[in-house]
């Protein structure tokens, strides 16, 4: 902004009128603008952050473009052998190999929590995907089916699950649509917590 000035001339009346630039901007402007570039700065650098995480981190993990994001519940996915059971909401677990002993130990976890308050309500079915066995053994509750080279799993875009002891979960709502799919190791002892999203996985 230019300031305006009067100056009397000598001898006249009148007045003249001329614009004065200012030399700079008042001290509380130049802070204000300080303060509004690091705001900006941060901003960039958070998205920045979470772009590297996103690419570097989720993307290798999720091959199945229409699978990339974890931990959603907006999920609507045709996955081909991932099928509700019985036109329920069913959680099909990719377990992990059952030669490790963590992996296997969440598996009996989730078979003896499951006639309790504390497992999945029986009313959902619980399908175990095993990647290292060719005749999995049953566990009581459980629907304990072999998945030879971790085919389904990799569908459902839970690769970790067939390499190493990373198991996950994905939910199957009861048109057979993904739902929501998570990585979880300790998926055994979290039995309410799946319930709760069987219970809220509606076609």
């Amino acid at each position: 902004m230019f300031g305006l000035c009067k100056d009397r001339l000598p001898g006249r009346g009148a007045a003249t009128v001329k614009t004065v630039p200012p030399s700079s901007a008042a001290p509380g402007v130049r802070a204000g603008r300080l303060r509004l570039s690091g705001w900006l700065l941060a901003q960039a650098g958070l998205l920045g952050a979470v772009a590297v995480y996103v690419i570097g981190y989720a993307g290798p993990l999720a091959p199945d473009a229409g699978l990339r994001q974890l931990d959603l519940l907006s999920l609507h996915e045709r996955v081909e052998g991932a099928d509700a059971v019985g036109d329920r909401a069913t959680l099909v677990v990719a377990a992990g190999p059952q030669s490790a002993a963590p992996c296997a130990a969440q598996v009996a976890l989730a078979s003896t929590r499951r006639a309790t308050s504390a497992g999945v309500d029986p009313r959902y079915p619980l399908v175990v995907l095993v990647p290292d066995a060719a005749s999995p053994a049953a566990k009581p509750g459980l629907d304990v089916r072999p998945d030879p080279g971790g085919v389904l799993a990799r569908r459902l875009a839970l690769p970790r699950a067939v390499t190493g002891c990373f198991p996950g979960y994905a939910v199957i709502d009861p048109a057979g649509f993904v739902r929501y799919r998570s990585y979880d190791p300790a998926w055994g002892g979290h039995g309410q917590e799946q319930t709760i999203l069987l219970g809220a996985a509606r076609p």
